[in-house]
């Protein structure tokens, strides 16, 4: 009986699988997604994993047949795996009618050389990806799959990118290397942190103001930004972010934070070389109402002790 409904009659299908450290769910998981291209010959919305914030299962399926990753109806997946070649994989053209791909991502590293991540993807007209691991591929991995993507009109990127001997993401570089590209463009929502190291060459790096002056009179709607800039070794890191802020994840504030809403996330990553202040927490306690997590990475001990109430 199940499986005459998966067969007939059902359209959409949200799946939420717990995560569980040291076991075979992602393999599990894997077979499952299979298992629905091939039963489901009416799906049309498919959320595998995306469901509840504390079961992020990611799943890989780079590796399985070709053939077990197919369907002539699915338009819209919402689904987490762990590589970037398992977001190339399910945009090879098996899913033929799939206009709407959100993804996050666990490790975005190089593609596999056998997977074909060269051809346009004009079906595409939705996509999110989020990954809240560091990755130096930007340029080779992510801005040449959104420039696939030439009918691309809602666009969302929650990134964590590492740069060497260059400088921080800006408007300038996002209209330069990607908007351009996907002219037909009516939304983008955005979070991107970049962490420079400069080691032995001497680039300047832009004020938090040269970041914000960059996206003035540009297609953007209001943007918020933050420098945290280390001049012992020429090195920093950036977060620019559209706002509102839509993201759960907020990373790597520091010193430098100067508040504002957040009203979505709920998850906080706090880092500093410097003391991490009461002032500072006390800002951060205004703005992230609704946290759920808070990590701190901070060696130095408060100096301003007498500003703690008692």
């Amino acid at each position: 009986m199940i499986k005459l409904l998966l067969i007939k009659n059902i359209t959409d299908l949200n799946i939420a699988v717990s995560y569980e450290p040291e076991s075979r769910v992602s393999e599990i998981s894997s077979s499952i997604f299979v298992l629905i291209l091939s039963l489901c010959q009416r799906l049309m919305h498919l959320n595998l994993c995306q469901l509840f914030p504390d079961r992020h299962t990611s799943i890989s399926i780079c590796k399985l047949p070709l053939t077990g990753c197919m369907s002539s109806t699915l338009t819209k997946l919402k689904i987490n795996v762990e590589t970037f070649n398992d977001c190339f994989y399910l945009l090879l053209g098996n899913l033929e009618s799939l206009s709407t791909l959100i993804i996050e991502v666990k490790l975005i590293l190089l593609s596999l050389a056998r997977i074909n991540n060269t051809n346009k993807l004009p079906e595409l007209k939705c996509f999110s990806l989020a990954s809240i691991q560091f990755t130096s591929h930007y340029e080779n991995q992510i801005i040449s799959l959104l420039r696939r993507m030439i009918n691309l009109e809602e666009l969302t990127l929650c990134l964590l990118t590492m740069r060497t001997h260059s400088t921080y993401i800006d408007s300038i570089q996002l209209h330069d290397q990607m908007l351009i590209y996907i002219s037909r463009l009516n939304k983008f929502t955005f979070s991107i942190n970049t962490d420079v190291i400069n080691e032995n060459i001497k680039i300047d790096l832009p004020s938090s103001e040269d970041i914000q002056h960059s996206f003035i009179g540009k297609e953007y709607k209001q943007v918020g930004s933050w420098i945290h800039y280390r001049s012992k070794d020429n090195a920093g890191i950036s977060h620019i972010y559209s706002i509102p802020y839509q993201f759960e994840y907020f990373t790597y504030l520091s010193s430098s934070f100067q508040g504002g809403m957040f009203d979505t996330v709920r998850n906080l990553a706090m880092s500093d070389m410097h003391p991490l202040e009461h002032d500072l927490f006390k800002l951060v306690s205004q703005s992230f109402l609704l946290l759920k997590a808070l990590h701190i990475n901070n060696y130095q001990p408060q100096r301003k002790i007498s500003n703690i109430p008692r």
